[in-house]
């Protein structure tokens, strides 16, 4: 149940997080250049089920405004970028890995600031 003073970005970006584990295939099938065999290969991985715990953690933390949702966001965060390189590194057969990486690690930093400027000091540090 999302509290009644998160704002609609913060719900939006928590509501994202939560289906991490269905996204985050989603991106690697479309963008990353995994096939179906690799896409196997991922979801077998105990790291990105790892990952998965953890982002799906830090939605349900953001959208309940609970302290530690900040924290596991950037944790998760941190740990997605680790698991991008690993697919990219391992089960992707994209011509330029760096660059779909380099994009990934920049749309991660922009939901970091976006998230970092709607959790300030009257919903965590009161």
């Amino acid at each position: 149940m999302a509290h009644k003073h998160a704002s609609k970005k913060l719900k939006l970006f928590a509501r994202l997080w939560v289906a991490f584990p269905a996204l985050y295939l989603a991106v690697c099938l479309a963008f990353f250049g995994v096939d179906f065999g690799g896409l196997l290969k991922i979801l077998l991985s105990p790291w990105y089920w790892f990952v998965s715990v953890t982002a799906v953690a830090a939605g349900l933390g953001l959208i309940q405004i609970r302290w530690y949702g900040w924290y596991l966001f950037l944790l998760s965060s941190l740990t997605a970028v680790y698991q991008t390189a690993i697919a990219l590194t391992y089960y992707s057969e994209a011509k330029n890995k760096f660059l779909a990486f380099a994009a990934y690690t920049l749309v991660q930093l922009l939901m970091v600031y976006i998230v970092a400027r709607e959790v300030r000091v009257p919903y965590y540090f009161p």
